[in-house]
């Protein structure tokens, strides 16, 4: 893993994944019909869906996204909340997400201290990651890991062509009796 620190609550982490786990997520994605990807919000009852276009792929008995999983809890000292699984989400030609900042949900106990943003491949167009108060556009590569503070707006450009975006999100919460840290030894 080499991390860099892009901007202060910014940072990338290069070569995230060993090269079984990327294959083992290939596999999944080689070999999953179309009718397992769903849209976030079919129904548009969320406010998610006025801003995110895209689809999903939900699973409860895939391990190697457990393995990710523990990978990315271990970037923390402090945190209350981590999701139990994560999903696979996609980008077709024209999908993104629009800029916003992950603390958007009023009236929760909880705060999200870190978005996580994972990248399992780079050979489409467009597509790039945009923090557009710091003025940083970036095209993520294949197998690195984007973490950012939950107050940073953020949102992704369009996908141009026909080659599809896969990536995964995830969220980490904290309160303020266990703040979400990251772990001071790696990120520096």
């Amino acid at each position: 893993m080499e991390i860099n620190k892009l901007y202060d609550d910014v940072y990338e982490i290069r070569n995230f994944l060993t090269d079984y786990e990327l294959s083992e997520v290939y596999k999944i994605i080689d070999n999953t019909p179309e009718e397992k990807w769903f849209d976030e919000d079919k129904k548009k009852e969320h406010e998610t869906s006025d801003f995110w276009y895209g689809k999903n792929l939900h699973f409860s008995d895939i391990n190697i996204f457990d393995s990710i999983n523990d990978k990315m809890r271990n970037l923390f000292e402090s945190y209350s909340y981590y999701p139990q699984k994560m999903h696979l989400q996609r980008y077709k030609k024209g999908e993104h997400i629009r800029h916003h900042a992950d603390q958007w949900i009023p009236d929760l106990p909880y705060y999200i201290g870190y978005g996580f943003c994972l990248y399992y491949n780079d050979n489409y167009s467009g597509g790039e990651l945009d923090y557009p108060e710091l003025n940083i556009t970036i095209k993520p590569k294949a197998n690195t890991l984007y973490i950012h503070g939950g107050h940073i707006v953020h949102g992704s450009l369009p996908v141009l062509d026909d080659t599809i975006r896969y990536f995964s999100t995830v969220f980490i919460r904290g309160t303020t009796e266990s703040p979400t840290i990251l772990k001071k030894e790696l990120f520096k």
